[in-house]
């Protein structure tokens, strides 16, 4: 007998409560194994990814690219800006724009020696006097903070939205998408929602994630 379209509904619910309650208590577990490492493990796994993605060949050719102020125990991409600043490569920061509806994120340059501020949310962004524009679709690479993530490149965030709302709109135009995470942070598997945008490679201390056709393009 066929299914009703009501009970057809009804199973569709389920599911993605159940997927939902999932995700949550993934992001719980993840954010709490980030929060227990210690100051040192934290600086420890900082130069070691910061090592392995100079190594990994996804930096080639890039001009542009965005990174993040850790908090709530993110890896710290810090070692690795000062490096890109080096070597010529532009470096933006995401920054909270309030709007009617609700919160959006932007990206905005940050040069050595430019101000920055906390937002609403307690998150170091670049200070409005030294926010350099840029178009969304100029950055070539966006190393991305996340909670958790499997090796099909599902990212779990911290549940605002904001990274995957800025990216779905880029679409095809979007550049590499690679999460930046603790080794701590990878888990079996994520139930995808469906608006989630997949990375293409994950950088840890101790892996590389090679998960799209063109990060497998660059990286080696």
């Amino acid at each position: 007998m066929t299914p009703s379209p009501s009970a057809l509904e009804a199973e569709s619910a389920h599911a993605s409560h159940t997927e939902a309650t999932q995700r949550r208590r993934l992001r719980q577990a993840c954010r709490a194994n980030r929060r227990s490492l210690s100051s040192e493990a934290q600086e420890a796994h900082a130069r070691s990814a910061h090592r392995v993605l100079l190594g990994s060949g996804l930096l080639h050719a890039q001009r542009r690219i965005c990174a993040y102020f850790a908090d709530d125990g993110e890896l710290d991409p810090e070692p690795l800006v000062a490096r890109l600043h080096q070597i010529n490569i532009d470096v933006a920061f995401p920054v909270i724009v309030k709007r009617a509806k609700r919160p959006t994120l932007r990206f905005r340059f940050l040069k050595p020696g430019d101000s920055i501020e906390r937002n609403s949310m307690g998150i170091w962004e670049p200070a409005k006097v030294s926010r350099h524009s840029l178009p969304a679709w100029s950055l070539s690479m966006m190393l991305v903070p996340l909670v958790a993530f499997d090796t099909l490149g599902t990212r779990l965030g911290r549940g605002g939205g904001y990274y995957d709302a800025y990216l779905s709109k880029l679409g095809h135009r979007r550049g590499l998408l690679v999460g930046f995470a603790h080794e701590c942070q990878r888990v079996e598997h994520i139930p995808r929602a469906p608006w989630d945008v997949p990375l293409d490679a994950v950088i840890t201390e101790r892996s590389m994630y090679l998960i799209s056709q063109r990060a497998k393009r660059f990286g080696r």
